[in-house]
């Protein structure tokens, strides 16, 4: 007779869970993108996503058309308007900043804004961005076989900056 009792009791308290309004408002699932800027829809560019750190700071990678990464921010910025600002600078001056190559013997140095190609530890070639202040903005995460390769992932990140949006 007890068994039943208790079956009983807890049918009651199910339903009433269940009888609940809603009450919690609904919100954005995590993983949806927050457009910060559109970009030129006319063609298809890449994309600047910005994201948060555990230490509150914000840095930001750039996708290319094909959804694959060809730059990262160089530094860790405190707001969304100093990454806003480092990922202006990508866009502005992937295009047309000169090369200094310093896997060359004799090589030139550039004024800023600038890329820098350069030999890492590794013996790697690796680019990086260099804004009208010095600081680096952009970089990538891999290493190149060659300098040419090297001038084209240049070529990669100049057309994913040119039009992109800024997510978040």
């Amino acid at each position: 007779k007890e068994a039943p009792a208790k079956t009983a009791a807890k049918k009651p308290a199910a339903a009433k869970e269940t009888a609940k309004p809603a009450t919690k408002p609904a919100t954005k699932p995590e993983n949806e993108e927050q457009i910060i800027e559109a970009g030129d829809a006319s063609a298809p560019h890449g994309k600047f996503v910005i994201k948060k750190t555990e230490n509150n700071n914000f840095v930001y990678k750039l996708y290319s058309s094909n959804h694959r990464v060809v730059a990262i921010g160089a530094g860790l910025y405190t707001s969304i308007a100093s990454c806003k600002s480092g990922i202006n600078s990508v866009r502005n001056n992937a295009e047309n900043a000169p090369i200094e190559d310093q896997t060359l013997q004799k090589w030139e140095e550039k004024k800023f804004p600038k890329w820098q190609i350069y030999f890492d530890k590794k013996g790697e070639v690796r680019l990086r961005l260099l804004a009208s202040n010095g600081n680096i903005v952009a970089t990538t995460n891999d290493g190149y076989l060659s300098r040419d390769a090297a001038k084209k992932g240049i070529e990669a990140i100049a057309r994913a900056a040119k039009g992109s949006s800024i997510v978040r």
